[in-house]
């Protein structure tokens, strides 16, 4: 199960001027967009499109990053890096697992008491 790691959260709250709302409308944007990223990755693996995949895993890596979804965004690495070579094993599966864990993350997130951070 993907774990949050508040920190991350906390040091993009300072990075964008400590303003809890902004905070907020971060997290709405990571919420639909993951989601989004998610579908393009299961869509690039259903093609066999592996630089398709590539760049949503690169991009899903990212923003997970930023929202301290850490072992989520190492998933992301992992099928990245795999991608780059040209091709993936177990690609569904995979996909598969980085999706739920996108769900995971983004109930977490939306769920937060950002006060409380």
């Amino acid at each position: 199960m993907t774990q949050i790691d508040t920190g991350a959260l906390v040091r993009l709250r300072d990075v964008i001027g400590g303003d809890e709302e902004d905070l907020a409308e971060l997290i709405q944007d990571f919420s639909e967009t993951s989601p989004d990223l998610a579908d393009q990755m299961a869509a690039s693996a259903n093609a066999s499109d592996w630089a398709a995949l590539k760049i949503a895993a690169h991009s899903l890596k990212s923003n997970c990053k930023d929202f301290g979804a850490v072992e989520l965004a190492e998933l992301c690495q992992s099928l990245e890096s795999e991608s780059a070579q040209g091709e993936v094993t177990n690609a569904h599966d995979k996909v598969e697992k980085i999706s739920a864990e996108v769900k995971i993350a983004v109930k977490f997130l939306q769920d937060l008491d950002l006060a409380g951070l």
